[in-house]
């Protein structure tokens, strides 16, 4: 943390404690920062327009999956059609999360319908599938009617063994339909309904975005502002938490779990797909880019510019190009990377992981590395963005799983 940021939030301090209150609730700080390089309702709506971009951008996906699943439906001994509405899914996770990040307004809101992890349970999906493959979705548990459960029907062709024992329908299920393939058509049929019900909601999203005004949904200009802060914490407690240190050792006692991946049934499918898993975390990471930077408007990145904070600004925006960057230099799937590690790689992924040093012929060393760039990232949202601005952190950001 620099000198000029220490004055910044020493004087902050003096004026909450002269005024016998938080500065939030004397001033609102973005709107008078605003002059004639920068202005806050500008960079409000231009915040609010590369979300809105971006929802549109899930929305064309999700029209071409229903197309592809659709086709696949009408053949599901077709491998060739299999595959392209694997590919389908997998464009439309890239556009969903970028747009993790983005959490504004109906965004936020609409957040857990569109895609729950790591909260989803497939053996639930199979007894809804065992049960009823054209229910009300309304009905059904957003565990089981995201694009989580989806992946689970696309990459897994049939139900789980496991799930039998303490899912009796799945279990009869099973033996009333003998052919896998007749079980391969239910498992499309109800993929078909959960997609028309997610590009329904995404409709409707397009719909309240269009008259969403961030500004007018917040007491002030600040706290406006702060709402683009907050989004941009799913890198902290998402994909570096959950996504990269949950799957790898942070002591000498720990282990690794290709479990935690993200989209472990994706990537075990071994196919020619990109790795699933390490694209989710270059979307969150060139989606928290974007909306830094507002795309080709004014961002956060310009707040600081405008608050002389122009070195913090280059900062951030060169730790996420770092982390982009580094990311895209892992050739292997995280699945077969994680997989095959054992105790003996712990001593040098907990050195990657911690110092950010690898040998770079190593999949495995670059993978834990990520662990330290996603890092220098986060500590400068966490410590420095939010102090130079004035921001409140979300609750869930206390305290550090690193």
């Amino acid at each position: 943390m620099n000198l000029k940021l220490l004055f910044v939030a020493a004087v902050t301090s003096l004026l909450a404690a002269c005024g016998g209150g938080s500065t939030t609730a004397q001033s609102d700080l973005c709107a008078e920062t605003s002059s004639d390089s920068f202005s806050c309702q500008q960079m409000l709506q231009d915040s609010t327009a590369v979300a809105t971009a971006q929802a549109t951008a899930v929305s064309d996906s999700l029209n071409q999956l229903q197309v592809d699943i659709d086709a696949y439906c009408g053949d599901v001994t077709s491998g060739a059609l299999l595959v392209t509405a694997q590919v389908s899914w997998t464009a439309a996770m890239a556009d969903v999360q970028q747009l993790e990040v983005m959490q504004i307004g109906p965004i936020e809101e609409l957040r857990n319908e569109l895609y729950v992890w790591p909260g989803n349970n497939t053996c639930r999906t199979d007894d809804q599938i065992a049960t009823n493959v054209n229910p009300d979705m309304a009905t059904v548990d957003s565990a089981n009617r995201g694009l989580t459960a989806l992946e689970y029907v696309l990459f897994n062709d049939d139900a789980l063994d496991k799930c039998d024992a303490n899912f009796p329908d799945v279990a009869a299920w099973r033996v009333e339909n003998p052919e896998l393939d007749a079980r391969k058509l239910q498992r499309c049929e109800y993929a078909k309904n959960i997609v028309n019900d997610l590009a329904s909601k995404v409709d409707v999203l397009e719909t309240s975005l269009a008259s969403f005004s961030l500004q007018d949904s917040n007491s002030s200009l600040q706290q406006a502002a702060n709402d683009i802060s907050d989004g941009l914490f799913y890198v902290d407690k998402f994909t570096k938490d959950l996504k990269v240190l949950a799957a790898i050792p942070q002591g000498n006692d720990g282990i690794f779990l290709v479990s935690k991946l993200e989209s472990q049934f994706a990537d075990a499918t071994g196919n020619s797909l990109v790795d699933v898993s390490k694209q989710h975390i270059l979307s969150n990471l060139q989606g928290a880019k974007t909306m830094f930077k507002g795309g080709s408007g004014l961002g956060l990145s310009d707040y600081l510019i405008a608050l002389g904070q122009s070195d913090m600004a280059t900062e951030i925006e060169a730790s996420l190009d770092s982390a982009i960057a580094h990311a895209q230099s892992i050739d292997e799937s995280l699945y077969q990377t994680i997989g095959q590690a054992d105790e003996t790689n712990i001593s040098a992924c907990i050195a990657s992981a911690t110092m950010g040093t690898f040998d770079a012929n190593s999949n495995l060393e670059k993978t834990c590395a990520l662990q330290f760039y996603l890092k220098q990232f986060t500590d400068l949202l966490k410590e420095d963005l939010v102090l130079a601005l004035n921001f409140s952190k979300p609750a869930a950001a206390d305290g550090d799983a690193d």
